[in-house]
């Protein structure tokens, strides 16, 4: 995950995933995402 400031002015506030990790190791990811924004 990087943040979206590197792809220039619009994507400032925004974030950037890879999704070519296995699905287990994005669920995961997910999972951590969810319980930090509560």
């Amino acid at each position: 995950m990087i943040p979206g400031s590197m792809y220039g002015q619009y994507g400032e506030g925004y974030f950037r995933i890879a999704l070519t990790h296995p699905a287990e190791r994005l669920g995961e990811a997910m999972a951590r995402m969810a319980r930090f924004l509560g």
